[in-house]
């Protein structure tokens, strides 16, 4: 939250998220900015390990960043992709927007790479 301009509070969404806990108004915030949404299960594990997939999913929200979907897709045999990260994967456009080098346009949260 530090890298916010403010700490907008807000309501806790997570049932596993204890208020008493130094990193609270943290996680409420950043669910607040949209930057974390938690697990599919509706929880926030706060004991869990974050995985690469999610780490970048979290930076790439901090920063506005969204992979060009069409541009990736019609463009998979010149990008840089990762046999681990097929284009099924849930954080697969997460990766390739923080995996390769791109100019692009913007027009509010629609990223669009242009090369």
């Amino acid at each position: 939250m530090r890298f916010a301009s403010r700490n907008p509070g807000g309501e806790n969404i997570f049932p596993d998220l204890e208020e008493g806990s130094w990193y609270y108004d943290h996680v409420v915030g950043a669910v607040i900015y949209g930057w974390i949404v938690g697990k599919d299960n509706g929880t926030f594990d706060p004991t869990g390990l974050l995985s690469r997939a999610e780490a970048v999913t979290i930076i790439n929200r901090m920063l506005r960043r969204f992979g060009d979907r069409n541009y990736i897709d019609s463009h998979a045999d010149e990008i840089v992709t990762f046999p681990d990260a097929l284009s099924t994967y849930w954080a697969y456009y997460d990766i390739e927007e923080a995996s390769n080098t791109h100019k692009f346009t913007r027009d509010v949260s629609v990223e669009t790479w242009v090369k």
